[in-house]
């Protein structure tokens, strides 16, 4: 009988780990190093997201990782993403604005310095250990900036927030490993 439980145990971890595991296999290793809101009053006119989430990651595997920019899913308690302005045409289907920057020579560790980072680009080549960052336009209908980066780091701590879904491949792979952060 205890031979049995064991055994139900294993497979328990094994399918609440299996995409982590996929990814260790697949040579996917990315580390989570920050997450923090930036939100800015509602107003007309630029920017459009005043509601963002950053992510810095590194690149902690061996390989060349190519990175696209990243999904949202809210789960049944997230926060739903805001989405980019598409044509009418194009599917809306979690298409949440996205963009990723490669650290530059001075490092992630100096940021909020904005020459911490290079330009913002749809999909980026991230070389082994080294960091880059991604953010997400998320919906929030509190009109106090302070007030929302309250509830985003709430949410974040409770791990209601959503989970951030980054399209990941090794530069010589045509193999593409969906790298999934839960919030």
């Amino acid at each position: 009988m205890l031979d049995q439980l064991g055994h139900l145990h294993t497979l328990m971890w094994i399918a609440e780990n299996a995409d982590r595991l996929w990814q260790w296999l697949r040579g996917v290793k990315l580390q989570l190093r920050d997450t923090y809101p930036e939100c800015t009053a509602f107003a007309d006119g630029p920017p459009y997201f005043r509601t963002k989430v950053r992510f810095v990651l590194t690149n902690m595997s061996e390989h060349l990782l190519i990175v696209r920019a990243a999904e949202w899913d809210p789960g049944p308690e997230g926060v739903p993403i805001q989405p980019r302005l598409l044509n009418p045409t194009e599917p809306q289907d979690n298409a949440p604005a996205s963009t990723l920057q490669l650290e530059s020579s001075l490092g992630w560790q100096a940021d909020p310095n904005p020459q911490a980072w290079q330009q913002e680009a749809p999909r980026i080549e991230v070389p082994p250990n080294r960091t880059f960052r991604v953010w997400v336009g998320l919906k929030l209908e509190e009109p106090d900036p302070e007030r929302r980066e309250v509830e985003i780091r709430r949410r974040c701590v409770q791990r209601r927030l959503g989970k951030l879904i980054l399209p990941t491949r090794k530069s010589h792979s045509k193999h593409e490993v969906r790298f999934k952060i839960r919030l």
